[in-house]
């Protein structure tokens, strides 16, 4: 299985790409199977997602990855068991007890979103986190090393 996800999630991710459009910001999405570990919040106050099909993952982001949508900013959660978005644009907040036994040197210098996605794929019961920079670059991280 987790083959056929690694490629699922890749593959998304670029289709996502090939298709977005002048006004993309990029995207964060955490892939998991349990989200008992990970700190997180919505960045809204009520989150109204009757105007999205979550089971439709790659249309659903490329509509709310762009600078007029209102969801835009945060990290979006894709339950790999479901297969769908659970969750949009959520403030995370991994934990750094663990940071003194990792390799940030390999990632670093880099941005907050980076970062933040590199800490979180670490975190029991996440699968990987997957990246798309406002100017196209994909990233997915999985276990503290960039895999894509």
């Amino acid at each position: 299985m987790t083959h056929s996800v690694d490629r699922l999630i890749h593959n998304s991710l670029k289709e996502i790409c090939k298709k977005c459009k002048e006004d993309f910001s990029g995207l964060a999405i955490v892939c998991y199977e349990d989200l008992s570990h990970l700190p997180y919040i919505s960045l809204h106050k009520e989150q109204f997602f009757t105007d999205f099909d979550l089971k439709n993952i790659n249309e659903t982001l490329l509509r709310i990855s762009t600078y007029s949508s209102a969801y835009h900013d945060g990290f979006h959660f894709y339950d790999i068991n479901s297969k769908k978005l659970t969750h949009i644009s959520q403030f995370i907040s991994p934990p750094l007890e663990s940071v003194a036994y990792m390799n940030i040197e390999n990632i670093i210098p880099c941005g907050a979103r980076e970062m933040t996605a590199y800490l979180t794929s670490s975190i029991q019961g996440i699968f990987c986190v997957g990246l798309i920079s406002a100017n196209k670059t994909i990233k997915v991280f999985k276990n503290n090393s960039i895999v894509k």
